[in-house]
Order: C-alpha cells, then sequence, then structure tokens
C-alpha cells in the first residue's frame, strides 16, 4: 500500500513530520471513522476543497474515477497560489469557468474551478464565492448538485449556509481535536440530530461517526437567525 502524506507545517507536530527522512518509521492507526456516502444516481457532483481541507477531496476524486462516475467538478481555494497543495497543468480560468486545469489521482478527468483570496490564481475570493458563481451560470438544471466538501471551520458553515439556499445537498468532512481517533478521550465531539432523543440531538464522536455527516444532521451547521 502507498500512502501519500500532505502537510503544512504550523504547529509542533507538522513541523517534527516535515523533519522526517525517508527510512523513518510512523506508527499509523486508521482507516477511522465513516467517509464520503456517493450517491448512486447519476446527479452531478461538486467537490469543494478548502485549504488543508483539499487533500480528502483528492482521494474522492481518484475513487469517483475509478467508479466511473463522469458528472464531477473540482473547486479547490486557498489563501495563495503557494498554499494551493496540487499541480496545475494550466493556468484557471479567472471566472470560475470549469477547465482541465489541474492534475488529479490516477489521471481523474475533471474539470476544476481555483479561487483564492488574493486573486494569485483563478477565481479572486473563496471557493464557496466560486460556487456561488458556477452555480449561477450552470447549476440550475433539472438534476442539482450533490456537494462534497472539507476545509476550515468557517469556510464549512459557509458552505452549509450557502448549498442550502441553493438547494443542494452537502456532505461536510469537519475537522475537530482527535486526541485517540478510538472514540476514547471524547475530545471531538459534535451534536448531531437525532428525534429519538428528549432534546430532539445528542453527541456523536468525530473519529467514528464522522468525520463525514450530512449537513443537516449537524446542529452547529444549522440555519442561524438572521443570517
Amino acid at each position: 500500500m502507498h500512502v501519500r502524506v500532505l502537510s503544512r507545517a504550523v504547529g509542533p507536530g507538522t513541523r517534527w513530520l516535515e523533519r522526517l527522512r525517508a527510512g523513518d518509521t510512523l506508527d499509523i492507526t486508521g482507516p477511522l471513522g465513516r467517509g464520503f456516502r456517493i450517491p448512486t444516481d447519476d446527479a452531478p457532483l461538486f467537490l469543494l476543497g478548502g485549504g488543508v481541507g483539499i487533500p480528502p477531496l483528492l482521494y474522492l476524486a481518484r475513487r469517483l474515477h475509478e467508479l466511473g462516475r463522469r458528472d464531477v467538478l473540482v473547486c479547490f481555494g486557498a489563501r495563495t497560489r503557494d498554499l494551493l497543495p496540487v499541480r496545475l497543468v494550466q493556468e484557471p480560468a479567472c471566472d470560475a469557468t470549469p477547465t482541465r486545469c489541474v492534475e488529479l489521482p490516477a489521471s481523474a478527468p475533471y474539470p476544476a474551478i481555483m479561487a483564492t483570496d488574493d486573486g494569485s490564481v483563478g477565481w479572486r475570493g473563496s471557493a464557496v464565492d466560486a460556487l456561488r458563481a458556477w452555480h449561477a451560470r450552470h447549476g440550475r438544471g433539472d438534476r442539482p448538485a450533490a456537494v462534497f466538501t472539507c476545509g476550515p471551520e468557517a469556510m464549512l458553515k459557509a458552505v452549509a449556509r450557502t448549498t442550502r439556499a441553493l438547494g443542494l445537498s452537502c456532505q461536510l468532512c469537519i475537522e475537530r481535536k482527535m486526541g485517540c481517533g478510538l472514540g476514547t478521550c471524547l475530545s471531538c465531539v459534535v451534536r448531531v440530530r437525532d428525534t429519538s432523543q428528549a432534546m430532539g440531538w445528542r453527541w456523536a464522536l468525530a473519529c467514528q461517526d464522522g468525520p463525514v455527516f450530512d449537513r443537516d444532521d449537524l446542529l452547529d451547521y444549522a440555519v442561524v437567525p438572521g443570517t
């Protein structure tokens, strides 16, 4: 088995990883939890990743290609060009038009939109803004797209609001501090809807019940009055 690790040195753990060299040994536990659920129908699929949330969607693109899915669009965003963890094969369009601009695993042939906050490559703005721009021009067909997303917390909440407003289904791969990954430390709890409970919700573990959840199951990503 071949495992590729993408990381960005921002703290002691990732700086330690960056210092590793060929021949060093790592202990890895996994796979853990529950991943994206791929629809069995032929609905269009929209993969939306931001920053460190892009790598899980690279794997998803590979899997969709293996399954023969054709109607797939990729949208990746980062603060600047240098922080996009992908290889560009041509310059992306600046107007959120999908093009074959990025190299995907297993040579998956999907068109992509690139977005950067500073406009250094592709669309100037966030990946969520690019989703809105794409949907305004191309996303109002008879088959609404299903959105799969992973990224920073603020981005995920924006994706939840936006997809709900646009009438798109959405699965969120959330990020939590996971002390053990085995459901013991309870450091990664998240509130999910559960009508069998008196309060209408219960605590779930991101490491076991997730990290992928349906948008509408997550209370903390629900509609906030006034937003």
